[in-house]
Order: C-alpha cells, then sequence, then structure tokens
C-alpha cells in the first residue's frame, strides 16, 4: 500500500470525524461552525481538485455515505473499515463506528507550530490528538531546540504551573507564591 494513500486516508478520516462531531453540537457550540469550515479545507487540501465537497454544508451531506463511495482513494489498497466508514447517521447522529474510528484513525491537524483550536470541552475527548503523537511531537521538538530550547523543556516539563499550584517532579505540590 502506497504511504500517500494511507497518510491520505487518515487526514481525511479525522477531517470527517471532526466534522461529524462538530456538526452535532452546532446548536449548542458557536465554534462548531468554524470547526466544520477547517475540516472542510482539510479534505479541499487532501483530495484533487474538485473531488472534494464544494461547501461545508455539501460535506456534511456526504457524512452519512461510505467514505469510499465519495473520496477518491485507492481504497482496495486500504484496509476495509477506513473505506467503508459512515460518520454520521441520517438522523445526523455520530454513528458507532464512527466513535470506533475516532480510536483508531485520529491523527493531529495542526502545523508544527502547535497553533490549533482542539475545540477545548464541547468537542468529543476523541477528536483530540492522542498521547503518543503528542509525546512524539513534544520529543521531535526538544531533540531539535538546541542546548537552550533542551533546558527550557525540560523545565517546563518538570515544572508546571497550574491555577497557583506548582507541581514539580515527583508531583509533588506547592503553593505558589507567584
Amino acid at each position: 500500500m502506497p504511504v500517500s494513500q494511507h497518510v491520505a486516508a487518515r487526514r481525511i478520516i479525522t477531517a470527517a470525524l471532526r466534522a461529524g462531531a462538530a456538526w452535532i453540537n452546532r446548536v449548542e457550540e458557536p465554534r462548531a461552525w468554524r470547526e466544520l469550515s477547517r475540516m472542510h479545507e482539510v479534505l479541499l487540501s487532501s483530495l484533487p481538485l474538485g473531488a472534494s465537497p464544494s461547501t461545508p454544508a455539501e460535506m456534511i451531506d456526504l457524512l452519512p455515505v461510505r467514505l469510499q463511495e465519495w473520496v477518491p482513494l485507492a481504497w482496495d489498497e486500504l484496509p476495509s473499515p477506513m473505506g467503508d466508514l459512515v460518520v454520521l447517521t441520517d438522523n445526523g447522529e455520530l454513528t458507532e463506528e464512527a466513535f470506533e474510528a475516532g480510536m483508531n484513525y485520529l491523527e493531529a491537524l495542526y502545523g508544527d507550530d502547535g497553533y490549533f483550536d482542539l475545540g477545548g470541552t464541547w468537542l468529543p475527548a476523541w477528536v483530540r490528538q492522542t498521547a503518543e503523537q503528542t509525546e512524539r511531537a513534544a520529543f521531535r521538538h526538544i531533540r531539535s531546540a538546541g542546548q537552550a530550547g533542551y533546558v527550557a523543556a525540560r523545565t517546563m516539563l518538570t515544572e508546571v504551573l497550574v491555577v497557583g499550584v506548582r507541581m514539580t517532579w515527583p508531583f509533588v505540590t506547592h503553593a505558589s507564591n507567584e
């Protein structure tokens, strides 16, 4: 299987899942519309010109359809659960397979600078990147930062200020005077 097909499929699945999660929260959460637009942009950048939905609304209309029916990838070269994924039910709810896929196929969808609104508390936890991805990105940054960057990163990892409480290794809390 070509690596590029697998990478594209994971990005597309992530965008579809996050769009579905935003869609079910659109009434209570105004930021859901922004998330829908972002995930539409991810689809636009991941698919060939003219192959993706033209608008976020068209993208939502396609989420109750199996991905392999509207996303032009070499699905026969990818694991079948990827192409068979249906994100939303006909009633606009997330499918059970969407929740399961959220645990297996999600990718971080922001740049190496780390700036991207992950939805905070309003999106389900599975739409955020996994701990392994966070760890990998942190250590990649530490490794490339030089001595000063290493010291700063190590300090951040071993001594974190959290709402007036300082937690130091090995997780002993102290009242903060700062």
